[in-house]
This record gives C-alpha cells, sequence and structure tokens, in this order.
C-alpha cells in the first residue's frame, strides 16, 4: 500500500544522512532508513513529502539517494562501498564512518528503536550484533554499507526488510537465522553504478578498458554465476569461454581494445602496455602478440577468471610452434 504524506514541501538545511534520516521521519511521521556507501555530507535542499513520486523524485534530486519499490522511505545511493575495487577504481571515495554495534537498548519486545543522528552510522555487519530473536548474517558487499535510521518501536522483520531492501538485498529466514541475501538484478546493478563512479583521465588507459571489460562481464552473467562472484571476500571464479556467445564477444572485444591501446603506446614512444599494472599476483605479465586472434588454439578453452574484489583476467591459449601457451591479460 502506497503510503500517505503530508503535502507541505520540507527544507533540509543540509548536513548528515543521520540529519536526513530525521527530517524525512518528521516530514513522513513514518520510520526512515537510509543505506550509503561513501562518506559525505548532503547540500541543502527542499523535497515533497505530498506522496510517493514526488517524494523519490525529489530526494533523488536533492540528496542523490534512490528510493526503493514499494513506496516506504527506505532509500540508498544504490552503490557499494568503494574499496572493496581497489584494482580497477583507485579513486572511488573512502567508505563511510561507521559505528560498531547497535546499542543494547535499540531492541525491546521484538521492535527496534534507533535514531542515528547524533552518534555514527552503522554498518550493515554490525546489525548482527544486535539481540534479534535469531541471528544474522549479511551477503559480503552488503556488509560494510552505512545505516542512518530513524525508526521507533519499528517491529524486527520490518525493520531488518528495509535494511536488506536498502542495501541491494532481501530478508530470508532458515534454521541458521535471518540472512541478507544478494538480490541478484540489485547486485549487477549495484556493482556497475559503482565502478562506473571511478573518474576518468582525458587519455584511456589500460586500467579503463580492465574496468570496462568487468563491467561488461558483470552486466551478463547468468544470476547464479554472478551470486557465486560475490558470494566471498577473495575467492575467484574460473569460467570457460564457450565460443559464439555474448561473452566470448565481450572478450573479443576486450583484446581488440588493448591491441589498440598497444599500438597507440607504441606511436608515443612507449613500451608495450602500461607496465605498472599487476593482472595476477606473481604472474609475470607476456607481450600480447598484435596477432593473437589468429592464433587461438580452439583445441583448449579460454578461461575467464573474477572475483569480487575487481580480479578479472582472461586467459587465451595461443600455438607457437605447434604447441600452447596460455597468455593471460
Amino acid at each position: 500500500m502506497l503510503l500517505s504524506f503530508a503535502l507541505a514541501a520540507t527544507a533540509f538545511g543540509g548536513g548528515s544522512y543521520d540529519d536526513l534520516a530525521k527530517s524525512l521521519a518528521d516530514a513522513t511521521e513514518k520510520n526512515v532508513v537510509i543505506v550509503t556507501s561513501k562518506a559525505g555530507t548532503v547540500e541543502k535542499f527542499s523535497y515533497e513529502a505530498g506522496g510517493t513520486d514526488i517524494l523519490a523524485q525529489t530526494i533523488r534530486k536533492g540528496a542523490h539517494l534512490t528510493m526503493a519499490p514499494g513506496g516506504d522511505p527506505v532509500f540508498s545511493d544504490h552503490e557499494f562501498v568503494g574499496t572493496h575495487f581497489q584494482l580497477l577504481a583507485p579513486a572511488l571515495k573512502a567508505a563511510p564512518t561507521v559505528g560498531a554495534h547497535v546499542p543494547e537498548e535499540a531492541v525491546k519486545d521484538g521492535k527496534l528503536t534507533l535514531h542515528t543522528k547524533g552518534a555514527p552510522a552503522i554498518s550493515i555487519e554490525a546489525l548482527a550484533s544486535a539481540k534479534w530473536s535469531k541471528p544474522l548474517r549479511v551477503d559480503y558487499l552488503m556488509r560494510d554499507l552505512a545505516l542512518s535510521a530513524y525508526v521507533t518501536d519499528m517491529p524486527e522483520r520490518e525493520f531488518l526488510s528495509a535494511a536488506a531492501k536498502a542495501a541491494g538485498g532481501f530478508l530470508t529466514s532458515d534454521d541458521k537465522g535471518w540472512r541478507f541475501m544478494y538480490d541478484g538484478e540489485q547486485l549487477r546493478a549495484r556493482v556497475v553504478d559503482t565502478l562506473k563512479e571511478e573518474p576518468t583521465g582525458p587519455k584511456r588507459n589500460e586500467l579503463d578498458v580492465r574496468r570496462e571489460f568487468y563491467i561488461s562481464v558483470v552486466s551478463i552473467l547468468p544470476q547464479d554465476v554472478l551470486m557465486s562472484v560475490f558470494e566471498t571476500q577473495g575467492a575467484t571464479r574460473r569460467l570457460n569461454v564457450v565460443p559464439n556467445t555474448e561473452l566470448a564477444n565481450v572478450c573479443v572485444e576486450y583484446v581488440k581494445a588493448l591491441l589498440a591501446l598497444k599500438g597507440e603506446q607504441t606511436v608515443d614512444d612507449t613500451s608495450g602496455v602500461n607496465p605498472t599494472i599487476r593482472l595476477r599476483p606473481g604472474r609475470a605479465r607476456r607481450e600480447i602478440p598484435s596477432d593473437i586472434l589468429s592464433r587461438v588454439d580452439n583445441r583448449v578453452p579460454v578461461h575467464l577468471s573474477l572475483s569480487a574484489d575487481g580480479v578479472i583476467v582472461l586467459s587465451v591459449p595461443v600455438l607457437e610452434n605447434g604447441t600452447s601457451r596460455y597468455i593471460d591479460m
């Protein structure tokens, strides 16, 4: 059911996301949850709480937050913490400052009262410290997001559902307890949105090419594969690239982009592809042959390895004097 809000516009004088949560709670007379991925404040602006659509529009315009589906005042910046992707996007903004736990007295008789205004926002992972009716687990990329809230006597399940939705997931329950589980399409969209925030220079470099490749791969992976890639920190998933598929086409375009970049750098009298970028720890770089696409050994698979931490390596078998050798790029 859509919420009914007051008609008057509200001026927000600027401040933290916790300040904004309090302002929204006062204006809508509803419990408010905001989840964000980076440090920062909100400039002063005015929003209209006269209905769900106008509230969503004015908050998006003024605070750059997206309202979750369903009509409740649940908002997020629709990204993950940029430090997860340092290998691909080193210039993303810093993670938000968060508190370590939910105040012990916040949960009482199955309801939560939590006002983060005047105190640090709380990480999504720290919600697990509260005394819920059962233990809480949180999927990897959602854990260090910051939660700002102004909620009073909000039922446990209702609050946890709102927080999970704002973080890009949904609330599930099993014999192990509550779980904030990825929503597959939200996971895909938020990873892409996060990486697109990386500022780029006037001239495209290899890091830009690799980041675009990662984005392209994430955009087309089957949902079950995508979920497995982002299940845990540090784990790398290796896929076989099947010929004549969308993934194969994306890989070919990546190789072409690297070769084009190599050609540009040769014209600029630089040696090879940017040597400061490590593709895989402990693996020496090999020069990419200019005719690599015509020398692929189709008898053995092309491999693609990627992780939740921004690692992406395309391993191409190349024929050389009748034998195959893999070149990582």
